[in-house]
């Protein structure tokens, strides 16, 4: 499946620029909350190594001071980063929401006998909302974890050099296996939300014509419609959480594997009072905090291939140039109607109604009905 074009993403900058204060403000967030984060197993290291190696209860409880103060200064950036995203992502959502509703309230009604209402909702409701998982969870979350990254191998490449290089060894790996699964989910992403775009087109129809359905007894045929429509979106579901659980347990593993092998060969290979003990705790905790970020990633890279395939749809709905054309005011009260040579047709078939002449006076009703069956 091709990538998401760039126009598509450069339109949706139109939705996000008059809120762009509100995203800066929670991108300057991330730099401090990294630091702090950062700093916590430098602090550890120096507990462990200094106070605690000797003996001395007043610097360690100087270090633990320090210790929790960046632990609550990582937290109130944090914390203050998500308020000021979910809030500004919001606004844009909903600015995006209203924009979708009122252009598909101003398409003629050619467009909806070509698609479903059902699936004219679904970019309404579930593409949107897709978009906005992606703000509030996935784009700019991807900037604070890309500052951890680097803060944490940046601080590793001093404490010891010989282990961060170990243990980006692993890297190449990891970024061949990630590429490998976005570009798998960003295909199943995109027909999960076509059979779930059919399914609602599919019920809302049917709901909406119950009468005519229950009066030709198709209720049997309808439900096993309905069941093949619904274990398609069920199907392709599952394939996706496979494959989202699969990146999750791969992660997972080659922590667990790293971490073996940084103990393996701090033992073995370091010079020896190269490896003290506050040194090893420190890169067991840098580990954690390096995968915890990237673990994520793989979360948001599911979430990213959601957006940019709701974010095509709900353009090529904008894009949609078959529009009413308004009608003018009436600037006084008619007496009569007169109507002279009038055709209609549907679509581009043959004229149903061919050069109608009608006069109605005022206060009268006039209904034009063919023959039944004529349409």
């Amino acid at each position: 499946m091709p990538e998401p074009r760039q126009d598509v993403l450069l339109r949706s900058w139109v939705f996000l620029r008059p809120d762009r204060w509100g995203y800066v403000l929670a991108v300057l967030c991330a730099p401090a909350a990294a630091l702090l984060s950062v700093v916590q197993p430098l602090l550890l290291r120096e507990a462990i190594d200094g106070p605690i190696a000797s003996n001395d209860p007043a610097g360690l409880q100087r270090v633990a001071l320090w210790y929790l103060a960046a632990v609550v200064g990582s937290f109130v950036f944090q914390a203050g980063y998500t308020v000021i995203i979910s809030y500004t992502s919001l606004r844009t959502i909903t600015r995006l929401r209203r924009t979708v509703y009122a252009h598909a309230l101003g398409l003629s009604q050619r467009v909806f006998d070509r698609e479903p209402a059902g699936r004219l909702m679904t970019r309404v409701t579930s593409d949107v909302e897709a978009l906005g998982e992606t703000l509030t969870a996935g784009a700019v979350t991807i900037v604070v974890d890309v500052v951890l990254v680097i803060g944490i191998i940046t601080a590793m490449f001093i404490a010891e050099w010989r282990l961060t290089l170990l243990i980006l060894l692993f890297a190449p790996v990891l970024a061949v296996f990630v590429e490998a699964v976005r570009r798998v989910l960003r295909r199943l992403f995109a027909e999960v939300q076509t059979a779930l775009a059919e399914l609602n087109a599919f019920t809302a129809e049917r709901l909406g014509g119950l009468e005519v359905l229950q009066l030709y007894r198709a209720e049997a045929q309808t439900l096993e419609r309905y069941g093949v429509l619904l274990h398609r979106y069920r199907d392709g579901a599952v394939r996706t959480n496979v494959w989202d659980a699969l990146l999750y347990a791969v992660m997972d593993a080659t922590r667990s594997v790293v971490m073996a092998v940084l103990l393996w060969y701090g033992a073995a290979w370091l010079p020896e009072g190269a490896l003290t003990a506050g040194l090893l705790a420190a890169f067991l905790d840098y580990v954690a905090r390096l995968f915890n970020p990237i673990q994520e990633f793989s979360a948001k890279v599911a979430i990213l291939q959601r957006a940019s395939s709701a974010l095509e749809k709900i353009f090529s709905l904008l894009d949609l140039d078959d529009r009413i054309t308004p009608g003018q005011p009436v600037a006084a009260p008619l007496e009569s109607l007169r109507l002279r040579g009038a055709s209609f047709a549907y679509g581009d078939g043959p004229d149903v109604l061919r050069s109608v002449d009608l006069d109605v006076p005022p206060g009268q009703v006039l209904a034009v009905v063919g023959r039944t069956g004529s349409g």
